[in-house]
Protein backbone atom coordinates (compact mmCIF):
# COMPACT_ATOMS: atom_id res chain seq x y z
CA UNK A 1 0.00 0.00 0.00
CA UNK A 2 0.96 3.59 -0.58
CA UNK A 3 0.23 6.36 1.89
CA UNK A 4 -0.82 9.99 1.80
CA UNK A 5 -0.57 12.31 4.78
CA UNK A 6 -3.69 14.28 5.64
CA UNK A 7 -3.04 17.21 7.94
CA UNK A 8 -6.16 17.89 9.99
CA UNK A 9 -5.15 20.94 12.00
CA UNK A 10 -3.78 24.23 10.72
CA UNK A 11 -1.99 24.95 14.01
CA UNK A 12 1.51 23.74 13.12
CA UNK A 13 2.42 23.31 16.80
CA UNK A 14 -0.46 20.92 17.41
CA UNK A 15 -0.60 19.22 14.02
CA UNK A 16 -2.61 16.00 13.77
CA UNK A 17 -1.61 13.54 11.07
CA UNK A 18 -4.01 11.05 9.58
CA UNK A 19 -2.56 8.51 7.16
CA UNK A 20 -4.75 7.28 4.34
CA UNK A 21 -4.09 3.92 2.78
CA UNK A 22 -3.78 3.62 -0.98
CA UNK A 23 -3.21 0.37 -2.80
CA UNK A 24 -0.16 0.27 -5.07
CA UNK A 25 -0.97 -2.15 -7.90
CA UNK A 26 -3.54 -1.91 -10.68
CA UNK A 27 -5.63 -4.93 -9.65
CA UNK A 28 -6.04 -3.86 -6.01
CA UNK A 29 -6.71 -0.25 -6.96
CA UNK A 30 -9.46 -1.31 -9.37
CA UNK A 31 -11.03 -3.53 -6.70
CA UNK A 32 -11.21 -0.60 -4.25
CA UNK A 33 -11.73 2.49 -6.38
CA UNK A 34 -15.54 2.55 -6.24
CA UNK A 35 -15.46 2.32 -2.45
CA UNK A 36 -12.55 4.61 -1.72
CA UNK A 37 -10.57 7.17 -3.68
CA UNK A 38 -7.18 5.62 -4.36
CA UNK A 39 -5.21 8.73 -5.32
CA UNK A 40 -3.98 11.93 -3.78
CA UNK A 41 -4.78 14.36 -6.60
CA UNK A 42 -1.73 16.65 -6.19
CA UNK A 43 0.63 13.70 -6.63
CA UNK A 44 -0.97 12.19 -9.75
CA UNK A 45 0.97 12.05 -13.00
CA UNK A 46 -1.03 11.49 -16.18
CA UNK A 47 0.30 11.18 -19.71
CA UNK A 48 -0.92 14.17 -21.73
CA UNK A 49 -1.96 12.04 -24.72
CA UNK A 50 -4.11 9.82 -22.49
CA UNK A 51 -5.73 12.84 -20.86
CA UNK A 52 -6.55 14.20 -24.33
CA UNK A 53 -7.88 10.80 -25.40
CA UNK A 54 -10.46 10.75 -22.61
CA UNK A 55 -11.41 14.39 -23.13
CA UNK A 56 -9.69 15.87 -20.08
CA UNK A 57 -11.27 16.54 -16.72
CA UNK A 58 -14.99 17.19 -16.99
CA UNK A 59 -16.81 19.88 -15.04
CA UNK A 60 -20.06 17.92 -14.77
CA UNK A 61 -19.26 16.98 -11.16
CA UNK A 62 -17.65 19.95 -9.40
CA UNK A 63 -17.26 18.17 -6.05
CA UNK A 64 -16.25 14.66 -7.17
CA UNK A 65 -14.81 15.14 -10.64
CA UNK A 66 -11.49 13.59 -9.68
CA UNK A 67 -13.19 10.21 -9.17
CA UNK A 68 -14.75 10.44 -12.62
CA UNK A 69 -11.34 11.22 -14.07
CA UNK A 70 -9.75 8.18 -12.37
CA UNK A 71 -12.51 5.85 -13.55
CA UNK A 72 -12.24 7.11 -17.13
CA UNK A 73 -8.44 6.75 -17.08
CA UNK A 74 -8.71 3.22 -15.73
CA UNK A 75 -10.51 2.16 -18.90
CA UNK A 76 -7.44 2.97 -21.02
CA UNK A 77 -4.44 2.31 -18.82
CA UNK A 78 -3.11 0.80 -15.63
CA UNK A 79 -3.09 2.39 -12.19
CA UNK A 80 -0.04 2.57 -9.97
CA UNK A 81 0.71 4.22 -6.63
CA UNK A 82 4.23 4.52 -5.30
CA UNK A 83 4.67 3.16 -1.76
CA UNK A 84 5.90 6.42 -0.21
CA UNK A 85 4.68 9.81 1.00
CA UNK A 86 4.82 12.46 -1.70
CA UNK A 87 2.14 14.92 -0.69
CA UNK A 88 0.31 16.27 2.30
CA UNK A 89 -3.06 17.93 2.58
CA UNK A 90 -4.22 20.36 5.20
CA UNK A 91 -7.84 20.15 6.33
CA UNK A 92 -8.84 23.65 7.32
CA UNK A 93 -12.60 23.39 7.67
CA UNK A 94 -13.19 25.00 4.28
CA UNK A 95 -12.17 22.06 2.06
CA UNK A 96 -14.91 20.84 -0.31
CA UNK A 97 -14.93 17.45 1.42
CA UNK A 98 -15.84 19.22 4.63
CA UNK A 99 -18.14 22.02 3.46
CA UNK A 100 -19.94 20.26 0.58
CA UNK A 101 -19.79 16.70 1.84
CA UNK A 102 -23.41 15.71 1.13
CA UNK A 103 -23.29 17.18 -2.39
CA UNK A 104 -19.95 15.46 -2.97
CA UNK A 105 -21.25 12.05 -1.86
CA UNK A 106 -24.36 12.42 -4.04
CA UNK A 107 -22.09 13.08 -7.01
CA UNK A 108 -19.98 10.04 -6.11
CA UNK A 109 -23.13 7.89 -6.15
CA UNK A 110 -23.94 9.08 -9.67
CA UNK A 111 -20.38 8.46 -10.85
CA UNK A 112 -20.01 4.96 -9.40
CA UNK A 113 -23.43 4.03 -10.78
CA UNK A 114 -22.21 5.05 -14.24
CA UNK A 115 -19.15 2.75 -13.86
CA UNK A 116 -20.79 -0.11 -11.93
CA UNK A 117 -20.15 -2.59 -14.75
CA UNK A 118 -16.50 -1.64 -15.30
CA UNK A 119 -15.24 -1.96 -11.71
CA UNK A 120 -16.03 -4.47 -8.94
CA UNK A 121 -17.59 -3.68 -5.57
CA UNK A 122 -20.48 -1.48 -6.70
CA UNK A 123 -23.10 -2.65 -4.18
CA UNK A 124 -20.79 -2.27 -1.17
CA UNK A 125 -19.75 1.17 -2.41
CA UNK A 126 -23.36 2.22 -3.02
CA UNK A 127 -24.40 1.18 0.49
CA UNK A 128 -21.43 3.01 1.99
CA UNK A 129 -22.22 6.25 0.20
CA UNK A 130 -25.99 6.06 0.80
CA UNK A 131 -25.21 5.70 4.51
CA UNK A 132 -22.85 8.69 4.29
CA UNK A 133 -25.60 10.86 2.77
CA UNK A 134 -27.77 10.08 5.78
CA UNK A 135 -24.93 10.51 8.26
CA UNK A 136 -23.64 13.79 6.86
CA UNK A 137 -27.18 15.19 6.66
CA UNK A 138 -27.39 15.00 10.45
CA UNK A 139 -26.70 18.09 12.55
CA UNK A 140 -22.97 18.71 13.14
CA UNK A 141 -23.25 18.13 16.89
CA UNK A 142 -24.52 14.58 16.38
CA UNK A 143 -21.73 13.81 13.89
CA UNK A 144 -19.11 15.03 16.39
CA UNK A 145 -20.60 12.77 19.07
CA UNK A 146 -20.49 9.79 16.71
CA UNK A 147 -16.82 10.50 15.93
CA UNK A 148 -16.02 10.73 19.64
CA UNK A 149 -17.70 7.38 20.28
CA UNK A 150 -15.76 5.78 17.39
CA UNK A 151 -12.45 6.94 18.94
CA UNK A 152 -13.19 5.13 22.21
Amino acid sequence: MSWSVILENVNIDKMHYDFQNYYTNNEDIKKQILRSNQFSFPSVLIKADLLKKIGGKETEFPYAGDLLLWLKLGQFGKFKNFPSYWTGRRLTGVNIGETKRVAQVKEVIKIITRYRNQYPGYMKALLKYKFQVILFSLPVGIIKKIRQIRKL
